[in-house]
C-alpha cells in the first residue's frame, strides 16, 4: 500500500470520526434540552401548587366572589391580594409559554384565553389587567385583550351560578 492509498484511508476514518462525533454532539444537545424541558415543567407545577394552594389558605376565594358582586365594595387590602392572586396567575401562564421555548402553540393560547376568560370576567379584574399589563409579554396581552373583548362583562359570575344550578339540580335528583 502506498502512501496516497494510506493517506485516503486515514482520512476516511477521521472523516468518519468526525461524524460520530457531530451525532454525539447532537444527541446531547437533544438531551440536555429534555433535561431543561422537564425543569420548566417541574417550575410550572410548582407554581401551579402554589397558586391553588393560596386559594385554599387564604380569603381570596371571598375576594374574587366580592369582586364579582360588588367591586366598588372591594378595600385596598382586598385589592393588593386580588391582585397579587392574578399576578401569580398570569405568571404561571408566562412559565408555560417559556417552556415551549417561545414557540406559542394553539392549543396553548386556547387554555390561557379558557382560563381567562374565567379570571377576567369582572371590572374589578379587568381594571387590574388594564393597570398592569405593561410587563406581560405580547403574546400574553393579545392573548387577554381577545378574550376580554369577546367576553361580556358579568361572565365569570354567571359562569359560578350556572354551576350552583348544575349542582342543586343534581342534588335534587337525588333526593
Amino acid at each position: 500500500m502506498d502512501s496516497k492509498q494510506l493517506n485516503d484511508r486515514l482520512q476516511l476514518i477521521a472523516s468518519v470520526g468526525v461524524i460520530i462525533g457531530l451525532l454525539m454532539v447532537v444527541y446531547e444537545i437533544r438531551q440536555n434540552s429534555e433535561i431543561a424541558r422537564a425543569n420548566n415543567f417541574t417550575a410550572i407545577l410548582d407554581s401551579w401548587s402554589a397558586f391553588t394552594l393560596t386559594e385554599f389558605e387564604s380569603d381570596i376565594g371571598m375576594i374574587f366572589e366580592k369582586s364579582m358582586e360588588r367591586p366598588e365594595d372591594l378595600t385596598t387590602a382586598e385589592l393588593h391580594k386580588l391582585g397579587s392572586w392574578l399576578q401569580s396567575m398570569v405568571q404561571v401562564w408566562q412559565l408555560q409559554m417559556e417552556m415551549d421555548q417561545g414557540v406559542i402553540k394553539d392549543d396553548l393560547l386556547a387554555e390561557i384565553g379558557a382560563e381567562a376568560f374565567y379570571f377576567f370576567g369582572n371590572h374589578a379584574t379587568r381594571a387590574w389587567y388594564q393597570k398592569n399589563r405593561y410587563w406581560m409579554s405580547d403574546e400574553m396581552t393579545v392573548v387577554f385583550d381577545q378574550q376580554i373583548a369577546n367576553t361580556p362583562v358579568g361572565s365569570d359570575k354567571r359562569y359560578f351560578d350556572e354551576l350552583k344550578e348544575m349542582i342543586q339540580k343534581a342534588v335534587e335528583e337525588t333526593k
